[in-house]
């Protein structure tokens, strides 16, 4: 995908005898116009020549994209975008400021919201800048009120979650020291106050959305399930503050989230492995030895029990760790009374990690750009339909999924695929919350893995074309 601005790319090229050569340095050019695609909804890039209000230029070239655009904003306050400067290019939202486009985005149930921010200049105070989505309207553009939910982002590095005017989610850990890129990955099945469910990634690492009692024990999760859904989808931003310090925003995007997971029934070694060995950049036996199956070798972490407690990454290897939003990961050790997988993939079924409250799996060191499988492995802990679901979202957006562990019921294996692309930087987090099954004693059972696996299956948005014999490749990526 090709982005209005900055990009940057490389480039190799291919001979007549088939011989690729090594990658060029990168380098950089500006698109002025960029195609659009039926998943955006809308993208505002807040460039215009000159500066002006929010809706100054709206719908000249090069500002707005996609099928809702161009459209204009409500304002509360002062707003600048343009030559500003303070942050040419970005949305810059004064003090006790704020702006909503001038429509309900109900064109998805699922769908992504994203956006880069620096709130209150990043001056480390208690102030915060917002977001509010699922309203029914724009009467006010406080995510502490009315309808819908709303994220806060202190300057502190402090993060809140409001659903109305309901504080249930509150942790720290957002940057302090530069610039983020926020993506809110939205569910529901219809905008009729039907359950919903979102989350929200910060520079592709899950935060923590819910601290209320709703999942078992007590552990906060990294997801939030809205029971009374939306009526409508107006969002807004806003600026709140007792300083006069500005927060910026850019790149504010809304696209429709695809679909991403497949599940798999899991018997065995035939149907374990998904690529050749040399596709796969890591596979790993949770609580359990080094394992080879079909020529990939899925490394062991040992045998473990309740440990990593109270840390946050509580698992961290050279390109991969876990962490759980309940600070604690456990591990079981003894096969389950039924294990049906048959054959090597018998002994990496037998033991398996459970978080407290929601995984964090997180992958580093990933080609940027490229297309990748994540491959969970689990078997069932329940009877059939007993309903032990998984909730799965992600910092590349899919569209959020459950999954029931006990397809096959007690001792039957289950393959979960998850497609995506990895960010610019080559990182990728998926996120698994429990699932109530039972609202009378709101039990929450935690979906079990008992190992993982990533597999390349594309390079990084090629662009193909020949001169004479030689075929060229060309790789780019979006302006950070």
């Amino acid at each position: 995908v090709l982005f209005q601005g900055t990009n940057y790319w490389r480039v190799r090229y291919r001979d007549e005898y088939n011989t690729w050569s090594s990658w060029s340095a990168g380098t950089s050019f500006i698109l002025t116009s960029a195609p659009s695609a039926s998943a955006m909804i809308f993208l505002d890039t807040f460039n215009v020549a000159g500066s002006g209000n929010v809706n100054k230029d709206f719908s000249s070239a090069g500002r707005q994209y996609g099928n809702a655009a161009p459209l204009t904003y409500k304002i509360e306050g002062t707003t600048e975008i343009g030559g500003s400067s303070i942050a040419p290019g970005w949305l810059t939202l004064y003090k006790d400021s704020g702006c909503s486009p001038n429509q309900g985005f109900i064109e998805s149930g699922d769908f992504n919201i994203e956006f880069d921010i620096k709130p209150h200049d990043l001056d480390e105070s208690a102030d915060w800048a917002s977001i509010a989505f699922g309203k029914e309207n724009q009467n006010s553009f406080s995510p502490t009120s009315g309808t819908g939910i709303g994220n806060l982002f202190y300057a502190n590095g402090a993060f809140q979650t409001y659903s109305g005017s309901s504080l249930v989610g509150d942790t720290t850990g957002l940057p302090t020291s530069e610039k983020y890129h926020v993506l809110i990955s939205v569910g529901t099945k219809e905008f009729d106050n039907y359950e919903a469910a979102f989350s929200t990634f910060v520079n592709n690492q899950p935060m923590i959305v819910d601290s209320t009692t709703r999942q078992t024990g007590n552990m906060p999760t990294y997801d939030y399930v809205k029971n009374s859904g939306f009526a409508d989808n107006f969002i807004s931003f806003y600026n709140n503050g007792s300083s006069a310090n500005q927060t910026l925003i850019d790149n504010f995007k809304i696209t429709r989230a695809p679909n991403v997971v497949t599940p798999y029934h899991w018997t065995g070694d035939s149907d374990a492995i998904f690529a050749e060995p040399a596709a796969y950049t890591l596979a790993v036996n949770l609580n359990g030895d080094d394992l080879t199956i079909d020529g990939v070798t899925f490394l062991g972490t040992g045998f473990l029990t309740n440990v990593y407690a109270n840390g946050a990454p509580e698992m961290t290897k050279t390109n991969w760790a876990l962490t759980a939003s309940g600070n604690a990961i456990s591990f079981h050790n003894g096969e389950p009374a039924s294990n049906l997988v048959t054959g090597i993939s018998k002994n990496m079924a037998k033991h398996f990690a459970f978080p407290h409250g929601s995984y964090g799996f997180h992958l580093y060191d990933l080609e940027p750009r490229s297309s990748n499988s994540l491959y969970i492995y689990t078997i069932g802990f329940d009877p059939k339909g007993a309903g032990r679901f998984g909730r799965f979202s992600s910092s590349y957006g899919g569209a959020i999924t459950n999954i029931d562990m006990d397809s096959y019921g007690i001792g039957g294996g289950l393959i979960v695929q998850y497609d995506y692309v990895a960010s610019d930087d080559g990182e990728f987090s998926l996120a698994i919350s429990p699932v109530i099954w039972n609202p009378v004693t709101t039990n929450s059972p935690c979906f079990h893995v008992s190992a993982f696996a990533n597999v390349q299956t594309g390079i990084p948005e090629p662009c193909l074309f020949i001169i004479g014999n030689l075929l060229f490749v060309f790789l780019w990526k979006r302006k950070k």
